[in-house]
């Protein structure tokens, strides 16, 4: 079973590396900025 998600993190995104090792196909990675007060799409 494959599963696919969306990713939304806040920082240097190893928690994206671990769902790549996990075996969890990642569809699209935003990074929450708190600073910005805004997401931005990577």
């Amino acid at each position: 079973m494959l599963i696919s998600i969306n990713s939304y993190f806040c920082g240097a995104g190893l928690f994206d590396s671990g769902l790549l090792d996990a075996g969890i196909n990642i569809n699209q990675a935003f990074e929450l900025d708190q600073s910005k007060g805004s997401e931005s799409l990577i």
